[in-house]
């Protein structure tokens, strides 16, 4: 059942996010029963949890200022995580330097 892509990302949304590792778990069983654990599979669901953990977030900021710090730190992951994955980053990036 391990998989070093969903052990890395689930250490890095668990230390950096604060994202539970348990149900980081449990997302992921529900998203194989759904997808499969084909790589591609895999990759869409770290990207999946991305969006869940930035979604999460919004509107928790004091300020513009105190959103976009955070905000570009995660997007900096999510660059990363396209460019490990050789797929397109250009979107991310254009958010990172908004």
């Amino acid at each position: 059942m391990k998989h070093p892509l969903i052990e890395s990302y689930k250490e890095m949304f668990s230390d950096k996010y604060h994202f539970d590792g348990e149900e980081f778990f449990a997302l992921y069983q529900e998203w194989i029963i759904k997808f499969g654990e084909a790589e591609k599979s895999k990759a869409d669901f770290v990207w999946s949890m991305f969006n869940r953990i930035a979604n999460s977030y919004a509107g928790k900021f004091k300020n513009e200022l105190e959103m976009y710090t955070f905000m570009r730190g995660i997007y900096a992951d999510m660059w990363q995580f396209l460019l490990k994955e050789g797929r397109d980053s250009s979107h991310v990036k254009r958010l990172m330097h908004y």
